[in-house]
């Protein structure tokens, strides 16, 4: 059932043209404290990238005052579908040079000079599940882009950032 739901919500995200889209059960009452845990949806997933998010959610979950541990009453369960990479900038300088005879032939050449690097680019889909009942109870979807030769702290900023913007479309 699990997977069902992060399936559904990776078809609902392709199909989507907002970054961020997300819903909740509106008979859920979030005001009320939870305790929760984080799962990856696959093995892919827990690369540095997935603890990486997998603390943002935990942060992030303790920032709204929930708890944290293994007697859960909700898993926020996760996955990053990758939308490839691209290996080559979008935009490139171009330096040319002509010559203009009396016989109005002109011949010419140009260079092109590629400007910044490849990204990597993926969306984040995060779940939360109620463990009692397999019901979901929130889910979020956001595009993530990130250069191929971010560092660390870098890959790391832009994921907790990606995350709190996620956890603001939960209800209070």
């Amino acid at each position: 059932m699990r997977y069902f739901t992060l399936l559904l919500v990776g078809l609902i995200a392709a199909c989507s043209s907002n970054s961020t889209g997300f819903d909740h059960d509106p008979t859920h009452d979030f005001s009320k404290p939870l305790t929760v845990m984080v799962a990856a949806s696959s093995q892919q997933v827990m690369g540095l990238d997935g603890e990486r998010i997998a603390k943002a959610l935990l942060d992030g979950a303790n920032a709204r005052g929930w708890s944290t541990g293994p007697n859960s009453t909700a898993t926020f369960q996760f996955g990053l579908r990758s939308k490839g990479k691209n290996s080559g900038s979008n935009m490139s300088i171009g330096i040319g040079a002509g010559r203009y005879s009396r016989s109005g032939v002109s011949v010419g050449g140009s260079v092109s000079v590629p400007v910044g690097g490849g990204r990597e680019a993926a969306v984040l889909e995060v779940v939360l599940i109620d463990d009692a009942t397999g019901k979901t109870l929130w889910f979020g979807t956001e595009n993530w882009s990130v250069k191929q030769s971010a560092s660390p702290a870098e890959r790391n900023d832009a994921i907790r950032l990606i995350v709190a913007k996620l956890m603001q479309t939960i209800p209070r």
